[in-house]
């Protein structure tokens, strides 16, 4: 689920009544949406293996864990440095991809 910081006080989960983009499905519409945003806000995308890493109690990284490090981040390049420091104190061996990127909206 896509995430949009705002400005540093709202975490926006970015939702949507659609697959993720794939050939999953065949001939599925999807359609546009508009958001708006703000210079400062902070736009995060990743994949499921970032909230679904698991430490070796078999608790999961999660959503909470992300938004809380965006939240007291600042910056989209802080926030990417703290995600990796983060995940690695959580988790000892990963065993799903591990893909983000962070934008500074302006």
């Amino acid at each position: 689920v896509p995430i949009l910081h705002k400005s540093g006080f709202k975490i926006n989960e970015i939702t949507y009544k659609s697959p993720p983009i794939s050939n999953w499905l065949d001939d599925f519409t999807y359609l546009d949406h508009t958001m708006t945003y703000e210079s400062g806000d902070i736009l995060v995308l990743m994949t499921d293996g970032i909230v679904e890493s698991k430490n070796n109690r078999g608790e999961q990284f999660g959503i909470e864990r992300v938004e809380g490090i965006l939240m007291r981040s600042g910056n989209a390049q802080r926030f990417i440095e703290r995600l990796k420091a983060e995940l690695y104190d959580f988790c000892d061996v990963f065993n799903d991809d591990l893909t983000a990127i962070a934008f500074d909206l302006a």
